[in-house]
């Protein structure tokens, strides 16, 4: 919803020792396909949680009169193709060339797609997920980019578990580890043929 705020989380394996602090071994160093769950909350006018364990994507939403979260649906599945693209169409006159004749061919008469952007990555990624289509962070700025270990590598294993994809242009993004907690990439992220189309005109 229009307004509305948002959050996301991962779980991995510990690989420090037990019995102590985590350090920064539990998380650098590791491929997203390493992630045992994964989710996100959408706050607004209702709260969604939505989350896997590795075995489908399930949403719940909170009834605001028990306190408690409620199973709305089971084993999402992202359509694999869909009619939504969104993008900060701001950054795109410095993208590279294989980015913006994707979104040339998006904005074209005919095409059957329709922009949606909110100023919200996890509301964005939401309709994405539910209603197909493909969410971008194409950079090139760091602001324009997606932290990988709280962003783009717990939507990219929500996003695989309801048979969607991810990648950071040029190959799958859970294929990548982290060499800092700071480190960011590019995400594309939604349904297959829509993210499989977007590689294609980036790897030209």
């Amino acid at each position: 919803a229009r307004g509305s705020l948002g959050s996301i989380f991962s779980v991995y394996y510990r690989k420090s020792a037990p019995g102590k602090e985590g350090d920064t071994s539990d998380l650098l160093q590791r491929p997203g396909f390493e992630q045992v769950a994964a989710g996100y909350c959408v706050y607004g006018s209702t709260t969604y949680l939505t989350f896997s364990m590795g075995y489908g994507v399930h949403v719940f939403i909170l009834d605001t009169l028990s306190g408690h979260f409620v199973l709305a649906k089971q084993h999402v599945q992202t359509p694999k193709a869909g009619p939504i693209y969104s993008v900060d169409t701001s950054v795109l006159p410095n993208v590279v060339d294989g980015v913006r004749k994707y979104v040339d061919l998006l904005e074209a008469e005919g095409s059957g797609k329709k922009f949606r952007h909110l100023n919200n990555l996890v509301a964005n990624f939401h309709n994405v997920l539910t209603k197909g289509g493909i969410l971008m962070l194409p950079g090139p700025q760091k602001q324009d980019l997606a932290k990988f270990l709280t962003e783009a590598a717990p939507l990219a294993f929500v996003a695989r578990q309801a048979g969607a994809r991810a990648s950071v242009g040029k190959r799958n993004l859970l294929e990548l580890s982290a060499w800092s907690l700071e480190m960011s990439v590019p995400l594309f992220v939604g349904s297959t043929a829509d993210v499989d189309r977007l590689e294609e005109m980036v790897l030209g």
